[in-house]
């Protein structure tokens, strides 16, 4: 049995940093793989690490059979867009403040070599477990064994113990978002503000954004395992959302629904917020990782 990156699952912290990075050119299997054992040894923080089709190539590693990089999606009337930023290398770290910055700068400098950073996001914790909008977030996880089975491949298959990883860095109009009542927000998110219940019957509208995310796939639920962040300032501020799932078509479903390009019906929750970049990643197996490093390579 394949052993998933603990770092998946382990209790959250109030410092997180999202590093993303493209591959130097040309690409060196043996720099990269060398820089991921010294980041492996990093201590005091746990830690993800996660792959665009390209490294995956370059490195010779196992991944679902239908893993594919990120498409610019569009709606249907023009409003709304995600852009492709498919990049080839992601690290997800946290822990304490000092301990996430010393991380973070010992990866940046291993991998100065293999790639180049080309985002460099610290996310916080903020009022427990709230997304800036001030509704929590990831309340619709899944629980318990449901937890593992949401967001692993399973045994059997291509990339076994590993986990497809949805990143998106999401800007915010918190101003915008702010000037509506508490009502109206509740129909925007599907939540109501001060309980966090979702809503029911006619009181839920069909653009919310837990309508347009609770999905069913092949019918059975298609839950995904949330991970995400707040971050930024007073300036420029957001989610970092990171998602993992055992089926990418999990992820791609809930993004085709929030576009409108199942039904024509967008998300609401994209006239306050921008997703800036957007990049699909395979987070393999320890086992997967491990093997980086023999003389097979």
């Amino acid at each position: 049995m394949a052993t998933a990156q603990p770092g998946i699952f382990a209790p959250d912290q109030p410092h997180r940093a999202f590093l993303t990075f493209r591959l130097a050119m040309p690409p060196e299997n043996e720099a990269l793989a060398d820089a991921l054992a010294e980041i492996r040894e990093i201590d005091d923080v746990d830690m993800v690490i996660a792959f665009g089709p390209k490294a995956l190539t370059l490195l010779n590693i196992d991944a679902p059979d239908n893993f594919h990089g990120f498409s610019t999606l569009s709606s249907p009337d023009g409003r709304f867009h995600a852009e492709s930023t498919q990049a080839d290398l992601f690290i997800w770290l946290y822990g304490n403040h000092s301990d996430v910055f010393d991380a973070s700068f010992t990866t940046t400098q291993a991998l100065a070599k293999a790639a180049d950073v080309i985002d460099d996001t610290q996310g916080f914790a903020y009022r427990v477990n709230n997304d800036l909008m001030q509704f929590e977030d990831g309340s619709a996880n899944p629980k318990g064994e449901l937890i593992q089975a949401s967001a692993l491949v399973p045994d059997g298959q291509a990339g076994a113990g590993g986990s497809v990883l949805l990143t998106q860095r999401w800007v915010h109009n918190l101003p915008k978002f702010d000037a509506l009542e508490d009502d109206e927000q509740s129909q925007v998110i599907g939540r109501d503000k001060e309980t966090n219940e979702e809503l029911s019957g006619d009181a839920m509208p069909n653009n919310s954004h837990v309508s347009r995310t609770d999905l069913s796939l092949e019918g059975v639920a298609a839950k995904v395992w949330r991970r995400s962040s707040p971050y930024g300032n007073s300036q420029q501020h957001g989610l970092q959302f990171l998602s993992f799932a055992c089926d990418q078509r999990r992820h791609q479903i809930q993004l085709d629904s929030m576009y409108g390009l199942t039904d024509g019906v967008t998300d609401r929750i994209l006239e306050f917020s921008n997703a800036v970049s957007n990049h699909y990643f395979f987070a393999p197996s320890v086992e997967a990782l491990d093997a980086l490093y023999s003389d097979d390579l």
